[in-house]
């Protein structure tokens, strides 16, 4: 049977294996003793029966990010009354052109009301046109609903990212058994010359547990690495950047082949369900690669040498697979062909 996991108290950072002893922020996940807040019987039952926040800031942002939501689903509620409106006008525009051929097809009813009909048919005209503007007004409105709920969801997702500051995730490290993850970190820390200092990190695991890793050795599972401090995240990915490419023996790990090392922010469900979209969607807009960027964006390019587009929401997306749907390039004199990452990011930039 495999150890309880501890966790780290943010006031005392002792770790702590009994989950009684210890409370947890529904916003951050940060937890904190009870007995470091001086808190004890009847004080912690009342504690754990309602939403704990560590802080007025978790608290503050848990509210802002429900009234995202709730805004986003009216903004929605709008959107589909307007689609439902948009259906409704296209069947009567059809009922009005049905209804203008079954009255050329009889010569009789021409022949006798000529006068009348004309005047008819002229009024239609102008319905018609009325119409088509109504239509182009309401397709209009869309796209700036459209554009609305975007705004909105990129707000929620970069309140979001907020708790995420100090997160970075580490890619393309087999998992080993028995592995020191802080004295990994440290070790990839030391071969890009940044040396971290003491409790540096607050946390630092795989992002799954050692029980599902199948003890593969070349079985690469993300490490999740939670730091005291943003800056000394970015401190980090700055000297990362500097050094460049990073590969697995500069750390002391064997390979067959040159596995880099690669590391990224930790994405919010929003971007991850972006980059999802944008991996379903990589063979329609022809682009060799699609990989996350800083602060939430989505990054691709079209090859090796081409330049690199920054997505940063669905709407970008489409505007994405729009452009290259005009352009219809020619991929068989396309890109020079070298091989790509583990995890599709581009060689040159990695």
């Amino acid at each position: 049977m495999s150890e309880v996991e501890s966790v780290l108290c943010a006031i005392c950072s002792k770790p702590e294996k009994d989950p009684s002893k210890v409370i947890e922020c529904l916003y951050c996940y940060k937890s904190e003793h009870f007995k470091c807040r001086n808190l004890a019987g009847e004080a912690i039952r009342k504690l754990r029966k309602q939403p704990f926040y560590c802080s007025l800031e978790c608290r503050n942002l848990h509210a802002a990010t429900s009234k995202s939501n709730d805004e986003e689903s009216r903004v929605l509620k709008e959107l589909r009354t307007v689609l439902t409106e948009i259906r409704e006008t296209k069947s009567e525009l059809t009922e009005v052109r049905n209804t203008v051929k079954e009255i050329e097809k009889s010569q009789d009813f021409v022949s006798t009301k000529l006068d009348g009909i004309l005047s008819e048919i002229q009024e239609l005209k102008v319905n018609q046109n009325k119409m088509k503007k109504d239509v182009f007004t309401l397709q209009s409105d869309q796209r700036k609903i459209e554009e609305t709920v975007s705004n909105l969801e990129l707000e929620v997702d970069r309140i979001n990212r907020l708790a995420l500051s100090t997160n970075a995730v580490i890619l393309g490290v087999p998992f080993k058994a028995n592995e020191n993850l802080n004295q990994l970190v440290g070790l990839i820390a030391s071969a890009v010359g940044y040396d971290l200092p003491p409790n540096a990190m607050t946390d630092c695991k795989r992002l799954i547990s050692k029980e599902n890793a199948d003890n593969g050795k070349n079985k690469t599972i993300p490490i999740r690495v939670v730091f005291a401090s943003e800056k000394l995240k970015e401190e980090l990915f700055e000297k990362k950047k500097a050094h460049g490419q990073l590969l697995l023996s500069a750390i002391g790990y064997e390979s067959t082949i040159a596995r880099k090392i690669i590391l990224r922010d930790d994405l919010t469900s929003y971007g991850i369900n972006l980059l999802k979209t944008a991996r379903e969607k990589q063979a329609e807009v022809d682009f060799k690669y699609i990989w996350p960027g800083r602060n939430g964006v989505i990054l691709a390019k079209k090859s090796d040498g081409s330049k690199i587009e920054v997505v940063r929401c669905q709407n970008d997306l489409s505007k994405l697979e729009r452009s290259t749907n005009k352009r219809q390039l020619d991929i068989s004199s396309g890109s020079s062909g070298s091989p790509s990452t583990p995890h599709g990011y581009p060689a040159a930039k990695r």
